[in-house]
């Protein structure tokens, strides 16, 4: 059964199909906006690492709907992305360490925020509410949120390649 890693960028998971427009990593090169060339429940496992933010809303809700599609029946979804919960609470407590952790140190406050939604070409920063309003959208149950680099699905233990622990990591179950 297939195993996805959408917008794999630098970081190949082996015995995954790793899927980036412009990675030299990819094992396909794919435009993620224009669907995935998979049929209908074939598909056990999609993950992905820092890649919707980088999307638009309405491209990733597309994209999400042909998770579902290509997704069998009890398959998973894992997406991690960087947490507005987080970045917003930076903000307002004034916490500039927390950037550091993350190799970047903004002066400001409000540079933070704004690096954020500008600096690495991000268009949307989810936070819970929100990315399980499009999981339920897309169909998907058993919606949980996760710490990082752990599942109850031996397929998604430890997979995280990032090192910082603030990011928001969602799983959904196709019922």
């Amino acid at each position: 059964m297939k195993k996805l890693h959408l917008g794999c960028g630098t970081n190949y998971i082996k015995g995954w199909i790793n899927i980036d427009l412009d990675s030299k990593l990819a094992d396909k090169k794919l435009d993620l906006t224009k669907g995935l060339p998979y049929s209908e429940g074939s598909v056990s496992h999609i993950y992905s690492e820092h890649f919707i933010e980088h999307v638009s809303y309405t491209d990733f809700k597309k994209l999400l709907f042909d998770c579902y599609r290509v997704l069998i029946k009890g398959g998973v979804v894992r997406f991690s992305t960087p947490n507005l919960k987080w970045i917003v609470d930076c903000y307002i407590t004034n916490n500039l360490e927390g950037c550091k952790e993350h190799a970047w140190c903004p002066e400001t406050a409000c540079r933070m925020i704004n690096d954020n939604f500008s600096k690495w070409g991000h268009k949307y920063i989810y936070d819970r509410e929100e990315l399980t309003i499009c999981f339920l959208e897309a169909g998907f149950s058993d919606i949980k949120l996760c710490e990082w680099k752990q599942s109850e699905h031996a397929e998604f233990f430890n997979i995280e390649s990032r090192f910082y622990h603030h990011d928001l990591i969602m799983e959904g179950t196709k019922r």
